[in-house]
């Protein structure tokens, strides 16, 4: 079970984190290229954090990084 502190930590991770943190999958030479705090979550936090950011749109997900 994940707790709220956590969730709450994690949210507020990925809202300081820019789009361009992450790859952009359309060139190979930045695949690799990802936020170094996602390497801290454990496995039931990453689905948690996974399902969360599925759970959005496209463009609820963009809205919801830093700019």
């Amino acid at each position: 079970m994940i707790s709220e502190d956590r969730k709450r930590w994690i949210l507020d991770m990925h809202h300081k984190t820019k789009l361009t943190d992450f790859p952009s999958f359309e060139f190979e030479d930045d695949s690799g290229k990802y936020p170094k705090w996602i390497d801290e979550l454990s496995a039931e936090e990453l689905d948690w954090y996974s399902d969360y950011v599925d759970s959005m749109t496209e463009t609820e997900y963009i809205n919801s990084l830093a700019k």
